[in-house]
C-alpha cells in the first residue's frame, strides 16, 4: 500500500483489491484538507482587508492649531502648518489628504505641488488658507471641501498680483470661497457651493452647481469670470453679486459652449456688462426665459450661436 506525497491518501496497487473502507478515509482526508485551505484564506483575507483599514487610517494627515510639526500628523497628534503636513504627506504617499481639524488662520509662503492627488478638508468652520506667494497646483486630481457653517477660504497677501494656478487635473470643490484670482487651463471638474472674486478658465470642461456665485472683484481691471475656449454646464443657477463700476466685464466667455440649465442672475443695482461670444444651448425653457429677462437682445434664437450679446 502507496500513500499520495501531500495528503497521504491511501494508493492501492494496482495488483490489490479496491476496498471501500480506503476510499472513506481518503475521502475524511480530503474534506479535513479543503476544510483548513479554506479557514485559512478566510483569515488571510480577513487579515489584509483589516491591514487596507489601517493603511486608509493613515493616509491622511491632520493639522490644527494647538498641534506641533514635531508631531506626527495623526488625528491625536496633529501638526501645527499646512507645509508640514503636505511634507509628511509626501514622503509615504503619491495622494496627499489634509484633513483641519481646528478653525482659524493657516499662513505659509506658497505651495508648488507635483502629485497624484491633492485633497485639503476642513472638518471645522472659519478655516482660512493664507498664500504669501502663488499656489500652484500640477495633478490628477485637486479637491478642496469645507463645512456649510463656515466656508474654508483662500486668499493671497497681494490680490492683485497673487493667485492659485492649476494646470491639467480634475477639480472639485464644496463650501470654499477663493478670495483671490483662480487660474485654471485644461481642467475639468464639478464647482459646488463656491465663492469666487475671479476665475480664469482656458480649454477647460467644469458644471456648475447649487451655490455658486461671483463677489466683489479684486480690483477694477479683472473680469470676474473669463472662459476662453471652454464648456461650461450651468447644472444651477450662477449668480453675479458685484458691487464695483469697473471697465470690466462681469461674465466673458469667448469660444465654447454654454449650456443653461440653471440660469445667470445679476444683483440689480451694479454691474458690470457682460459678453458671451459661444454656442448657448437651453436645457429647459425657463432658462432661456430667464436669460432672456436679463439680456439686451430679446431676439436671439434658442440654441443658436450668439454674438456680441451683452447682459
Amino acid at each position: 500500500m502507496q500513500n499520495t506525497t501531500n495528503y497521504g491518501l491511501y494508493k492501492p496497487a494496482s495488483t490489490e483489491a479496491y476496498d471501500t473502507d480506503f476510499m472513506n478515509k481518503n475521502m475524511d482526508k480530503i474534506d479535513e484538507a479543503l476544510n483548513n485551505n479554506a479557514m485559512a484564506l478566510n483569515d488571510s483575507f480577513s487579515n489584509r482587508i483589516a491591514n487596507n483599514f489601517e493603511i486608509a487610517e493613515d493616509f491622511a494627515i491632520y493639522v490644527a492649531k494647538y498641534g506641533s510639526d514635531d508631531n506626527e500628523g495623526t488625528e491625536n497628534s496633529p501638526v501645527l502648518t499646512i507645509s508640514k503636513a503636505i511634507e509628511l504627506a509626501g514622503r509615504k504617499f503619491n495622494d496627499v489628504r489634509l484633513f483641519i481639524i481646528s478653525s482659524g488662520v493657516y499662513e505659509f509662503n506658497y505651495i508648488t505641488y507635483v502629485g497624484n492627488a491633492l485633497h485639503i478638508v476642513s472638518t471645522v468652520p472659519d478655516v482660512t488658507i493664507r498664500f504669501n506667494k502663488n499656489g500652484i497646483f500640477y495633478g490628477t486630481h485637486l479637491h478642496f471641501l469645507g463645512v456649510e457653517e463656515g466656508y474654508m477660504t483662500f486668499e493671497v497677501d497681494d490680490p492683485t498680483t497673487l493667485l492659485i494656478y492649476c494646470d491639467g487635473g480634475d477639480i472639485t470643490t464644496n463650501f470654499v470661497k477663493f478670495n483671490c484670482r483662480l487660474g485654471l487651463n485644461g481642467c475639468g471638474g464639478r464647482i459646488v457651493n463656491t465663492e469666487f472674486k475671479h476665475l480664469y478658465i482656458e480649454e477647460c470642461h467644469f458644471t456648475f452647481g447649487n451655490g455658486c456665485k461671483f463677489t466683489d472683484k479684486v480690483d477694477n481691471t479683472l473680469n470676474a469670470f473669463n472662459s476662453i475656449n471652454s464648456t461650461i454646464f450651468l447644472h444651477s443657477t450662477l449668480a453675479f453679486e458685484l458691487t464695483k463700476d469697473n471697465p470690466g466685464f462681469g461674465f466673458h466667455i469667448l469660444g465654447g459652449v454654454l449650456n443653461l440649465m440653471g440660469g445667470v442672475t445679476t444683483n440689480s443695482y451694479k454691474y458690470d456688462i457682460t459678453y458671451i461670444r459661444a454656442a448657448i444651448l437651453f436645457s429647459y425653457p425657463s432658462a432661456w426665459t430667464a436669460f432672456k429677462t436679463i439680456s439686451a437682445t430679446t431676439d436671439c434664437p434658442s440654441n443658436a450661436v450668439l454674438a456680441n450679446i451683452p447682459i
